[in-house]
């Protein structure tokens, strides 16, 4: 693409740098682009955030109450750290990984994608595992979810106030009411549940409720250091899906 770059790594300085943006200058005059690529490790970030209310819970066993809870229904997770628990959950528990669609490098799509299978398949109960921060990049997506209104249809959103998976920089939630909002967008019910406990009340009666359903689960920011990645392509996981949803026919 002709544009000239610079590496920095762990070895980088304010020397290398300088030299840097120096030969770079006569590039941007002139009105070309230039790039820093940054290695991860080069930069360093020391300031300590608020810690997490001690009794939010681990989004990964949010996840296995909800596999746990969903039985054989479709299961579509946003996309980062969300989607790689719930692939280690149905490999833990010896499960297919056929009911999940696991939504890679699609910020904010997870939603839209449940909605469209849920009213493709109106007999298949269809679960959005959905991010605090992906909710809001798209969040025209529950608007139509509540003007489409399909009965078939639980969107959960995972909320840790954080985008984890690029870092832990804080979200807006924090600031925003969830339910609120879901409730404005036509939900047919919109609930929150701050603790394992509420959630737990909330999943064991969740046959009784007719969706749209809107679930906010609080939770803390962290996962297990030797969380992993799924071990199939996302080819192979599309594939396996679709196979799945063609049982339904």
């Amino acid at each position: 693409m002709g544009i000239d770059y610079t590496i920095l790594d762990g070895a980088s300085d304010e020397r290398t740098i300088g030299e840097s943006l120096d030969r770079f200058k006569y590039l941007l005059e002139s009105g070309k682009s230039v790039a820093f690529v940054v290695k991860k490790g080069a930069l360093a970030y020391s300031r300590k955030e608020a810690p997490t209310p001690s009794d939010r819970m681990m989004r990964e066993d949010i996840l296995r109450m909800i596999v746990e809870a969903a039985r054989g229904d479709v299961l579509v997770s946003t996309t980062g750290k969300t989607s790689r628990e719930l692939f280690e959950i149905r490999e833990q528990n010896t499960q297919s990984h056929k009911h999940d669609f696991l939504t890679v490098g699609s910020m904010g799509h997870s939603s839209s994608i449940a909605l469209g299978i849920a009213l493709a398949r109106p007999e298949k109960r269809v679960w959005c595992l959905d991010g605090d921060g992906a909710a809001l990049m798209h969040m025209g997506a529950m608007a139509v979810i509540g003007s489409r209104s399909p009965r078939n249809l639980i969107h959960v959103i995972i909320n840790n106030e954080a985008h984890e998976s690029v870092g832990g920089q804080p979200t807006a939630t924090s600031a925003v009411s969830l339910v609120r909002l879901a409730s404005a967008c036509g939900y047919a019910h919109a609930l929150r549940a701050e603790n394992s406990e509420e959630l737990r009340e909330t999943l064991s009666c969740i046959d009784e409720r007719q969706g749209p359903l809107f679930l906010e689960v609080k939770a803390a920011v962290g996962s297990r250091d030797d969380l992993g990645r799924p071990t199939t392509t996302p080819l192979q996981n599309k594939t396996a899906f679709m196979e799945f949803l063609k049982e339904c026919d």
